[in-house]
């Protein structure tokens, strides 16, 4: 709860929550008197609805509180609840969490031997504990039990991009299996570095054949998931269109008002990760299994460093990264030991 007073417009502002809930459950009045008689009224309501809880005992079912702690996201967006969901279930399936009880430091460590890298872990793990603070917070629980638990640290990996070579055959095997589609979609990928989100809610709109340009921007008329397509991070960026794929767009039949739509003129999402695997099929590329349509962003973002030796603020832009440590991810790719000699052979000779 936060209350405050506008100087400029001398009304109060009190609000409820934190974050984005806090922003959500505001309210505006004329007086403090009026401000602060609103707080205490939802605190009062807040505590009586506490006192009115009975807690869970260790033998409480963990599909319960899943439950109950899915049901009061209302704030929270279709996309992030489920995602929470899947993480916890995902957890409890895997180390056979049945009951509150189930859920210890002890048993909760084996999971950091799943095929998963660091971070995606350490999202399982946050979900579950955040989960349990919540009842904790609202007195349904004792104690968090795995509170103590900290995020598990492992090897920093490194994002492998793929080879020129490697590129091309890609572009072999999408021509021979799905020259109409997944042809074009990879060409994409590997020309403007798009997330798959953004590559398949391209429409001929947001392609300027004069000024040879393609902007990426918030789709609201578009629903993924039960929800408006917003670009990642608030990434909206004009990205230039590079002369090979001007030519394909502008030989690219026009079915729909979307670039790449499936055959009912709808864009294509579902089983795009089936079809694209059938399409790279034939590729002759080391570990061809692990490829995914992120690996060909993956690759756009090095062949910037690498070959185009662009600076770090010009390659997050145009990977539509919410800040520079994103692409700092990618540092390693700057150059080798020539490159570095000659970096630091710039500066004066002291000796």
């Amino acid at each position: 709860m936060a209350l405050r007073k506008d100087n400029k417009t001398g009304r109060w502002h009190a609000s409820l929550g934190s974050g984005k809930t806090q922003s959500r459950n505001r309210k505006t009045f004329t007086s403090k008197a009026e401000a602060e008689a609103w707080l205490m009224e939802h605190k009062l309501k807040h505590q009586a609805e506490q006192d009115q809880t009975t807690q869970y005992n260790q033998d409480t079912p963990l599909r319960v509180l899943i439950e109950e702690y899915i049901s009061q996201m209302r704030d929270c967006t279709n996309k992030y609840r489920r995602d929470c969901r899947v993480r916890i279930e995902r957890m409890c399936s895997e180390l056979d969490l049945k009951t509150l009880s189930d859920v210890t430091q002890q048993n909760i460590e084996p999971f950091k031997q799943q095929s998963l890298s660091t971070t995606t872990l350490n999202r399982y793990l946050g979900a579950l504990k955040t989960m349990l603070n919540y009842f904790e917070r609202i007195g349904k629980i004792e104690a968090n039990p795995i509170r103590l638990l900290k995020p598990w640290r492992g090897r920093t990996s490194t994002r492998r991009a793929l080879s020129e070579s490697e590129c091309h055959e890609l572009l072999r095997s999408a021509k021979l299996n799905s020259p109409k589609d997944f042809y074009p979609i990879i060409a994409t990928f590997l020309m403007l570095g798009l997330r798959k989100s953004e590559l398949v809610t391209l429409e001929w709109t947001d392609v300027d054949f004069k000024r040879d340009t393609v902007q990426v921007i918030d789709k609201p008329h578009i629903e993924i998931a039960g929800e408006p397509h917003r670009c990642k991070w608030n990434s909206s960026r004009v990205l230039p269109l590079r002369p090979g794929l001007k030519k394909i767009f502008q030989e690219m039949e026009r079915t729909s008002n979307f670039i790449f739509p499936t055959k009912h003129g709808n864009f294509r999402f579902q089983n795009f990760a089936r079809d694209f695997r059938r399409a790279i099929s034939k590729a002759k590329v080391y570990k061809l299994e692990e490829i995914t349509p992120h690996y060909l962003r993956h690759t756009f973002i090095s062949q910037l460093l690498v070959y185009g030796k662009q600076d770090i603020k010009t390659v997050s832009y145009l990977a539509g990264h919410k800040n520079l440590k994103t692409t700092q991810g990618y540092s390693h790719l700057l150059g080798g030991k020539e490159e570095l000699m000659e970096a630091v052979s710039s500066i004066p000779d002291y000796v």
